[in-house]
């Protein structure tokens, strides 16, 4: 089969190769190793010295379609056949085009390719939730949740009847009325190697090590998580170290810069790691750390999760989109309600107290992760594909 692929995020041209993400390289690796051929139809970033592309996507089966550089996202919803033509008269040899969504893009190709190659679409996250964080601020704000609900309600009605991937329950829940077959495949950036086995954390009882990685923004709960480390702080005789690695997608990191400052006016030890490559420099942090925090507003179900259980490390997370579906509160990882410095001062409290239940998450954490390779679920993907052509 060949295997057209579309996604906004844009690549990094060095050396005539092609750089992305490692969350998103390495997903294409596994697709690319499943099909004769995988066809990147993709932008191109205009800075070429960004950080996140750190992984190289090279194959001889992998093809690169320049689709010019990544323009705003207004720009590409309103001259979407500028692009789609493109991709049209370069996916002719293409049995089926793979759609990641949501995107300024998505809701406009099966209107283009009526018949071949294929349209399946594979949902990672949902514009739907991100509107409510936009629709209360600026004028900015609001014509960003404006043209966020325009795409979604297009992508929605677009998908009727359709074959669709998505990567939580949530979002099956979501589509599975209007859409023909949903077919959850989950995100990772796990392979086989990515495993390390421990028994337990929180052994030395004066040190506490904290750990968060992703994205540097508001919505994903940086702000509790510090208040919620100089509560503990004040109430505790254990020395609390948070620890942070990500990155802030402004240039100028403005949000990374305003968390630094936050947390010293909070009077609190936070360790910031910035941008880590994915393997062994990603993996030490959550090996190192004896809990994993993921304060989020709003998730499909972050891969990071899948990586600290991985690597032994207990998890707390907010009860939001596809995170309570999969995870089970104190069987595989603590939950709590999002935006609230006290739950994450509770649940902290609670995995340090209770040894055995703190050690009974770690075990089925990591047994959990060890079904969640991108080996596993790019071969699940490609299998449900081909079954449908």
């Amino acid at each position: 089969m060949k295997l057209g692929f579309y996604y906004h995020i844009p690549v990094q041209l060095k050396d005539n190769k092609v750089y992305l993400p490692s969350l998103l390289g390495l997903f294409l690796i596994s697709l690319s190793n499943h099909v004769e051929q995988l066809m990147l139809f993709m932008h191109v970033e205009a800075n070429n010295n960004l950080p996140l592309e750190d992984y190289c996507v090279e194959r001889d089966n992998i093809k690169f379609v320049n689709l010019g550089i990544k323009t705003p996202a207004w720009h590409r919803i309103i001259f979407n056949g500028k692009f789609l033509n493109l991709i049209k008269r370069e996916s002719i040899e293409c049995d089926a085009i793979l759609v990641r969504a949501p995107s300024p893009l998505a809701p406009y190709f099966s209107k283009k390719f009526k018949k071949k190659p294929k349209i399946f679409y594979y949902l990672v996250g949902d514009y739907a939730e991100g509107i409510k964080n936009f629709e209360n601020g600026s004028f900015r704000d609001k014509i960003i949740a404006f043209l966020l609900r325009y795409n979604d309600n297009d992508l929605y009605s677009e998908i009727k009847d359709k074959f669709i991937f998505v990567n939580s329950i949530s979002l099956a829940n979501r589509y599975e009325i209007v859409a023909k077959k949903v077919e959850v495949v989950k995100t990772t950036t796990l392979s086989l190697d990515s495993f390390y086995e421990r028994l337990d954390t929180c052994i030395d009882k004066n040190i506490i090590n904290l750990l968060y990685t992703g994205r540097y923004e508001a919505a994903k709960g940086l702000f509790e998580l510090i208040n919620a480390v100089a509560k503990l702080g004040k109430i505790n005789d254990i020395e609390f170290i948070l620890n942070i690695a990500g990155w802030d997608v402004d240039v100028e990191k403005k949000f990374e810069k305003k968390l630094i400052a936050y947390a010293n006016e909070k009077g609190i030890k936070l360790v910031n790691h910035g941008k880590k490559n994915l393997g062994i420099d990603l993996y030490s942090l959550y090996r190192d750390a004896d809990i994993y925090i993921m304060p989020s507003y709003h998730e499909g179900f972050p891969r990071t999760i899948w990586e600290a259980m991985a690597n032994c490390c207990p998890v707390i997370a907010t009860k939001v989109g596809g995170i309570p579906y999969f995870l089970q509160n104190e069987e595989n990882a603590i939950l709590i309600e999002p935006k609230s410095d006290d739950e994450i001062v509770e649940a902290i409290e609670f995995l340090i107290n209770n040894t055995r239940i703190r050690q009974n998450i770690i075990k089925n954490g990591y047994a959990i992760a060890k079904t969640n390779t991108f080996e596993s679920q790019s071969k699940i993907l490609i299998d449900k594909i081909k079954s449908e052509l």
